[in-house]
Parts: C-alpha cells; sequence; structure tokens
C-alpha cells in the first residue's frame, strides 16, 4: 500500500491527529471537561476525535465500524 493516494491519506490523518492534540494540550480546560472511567483509556481524546472527524471520510456511521474500516484494534 505503497501508492501516493494511501502516502496522501496517513498524511492527512497524522496532521489532522497533531493538530488536535496540539490544540487539546494548548487548551487543558477544553481536554478537562471530562474525564475517562479508568486510569488508563485505550485511546487518547486526540485519537478518539480524529476517529469522529474521519468517519466521513471512511463513510461510516458508528466508532466500531469506523475502527474496523481503520484497524483500529490497539
Amino acid at each position: 500500500m505503497d501508492n501516493i493516494e494511501t502516502i496522501g491519506f496517513e498524511t492527512h490523518l497524522l496532521e489532522c491527529y497533531l493538530f488536535v492534540d496540539d490544540y487539546l494540550q494548548s487548551h487543558p480546560k477544553v481536554a478537562d471537561w471530562r474525564r475517562s472511567m479508568g486510569s488508563d483509556p485505550d485511546f487518547t481524546d486526540a485519537e478518539v476525535i480524529v476517529i469522529a472527524l474521519m468517519q466521513g471520510y471512511f463513510r461510516t456511521d458508528t466508532s466500531g465500524a469506523n475502527l474496523r474500516v481503520g484497524g483500529g484494534q490497539r
């Protein structure tokens, strides 16, 4: 999967993640609006937000379907 479309997608996904993560780091009050029930969540807030943003790209309507398309098992 080393074609231009895949490289472009991976780059776009990384850019989205970095933007969201930087924003949440710079605005801690935004990130602290909720706390995870567990002490060590499987996904960071930035990862969850990017997954939600990418649902339109994957044309999925649920987070579970989106994780399956994106290989989201960690």
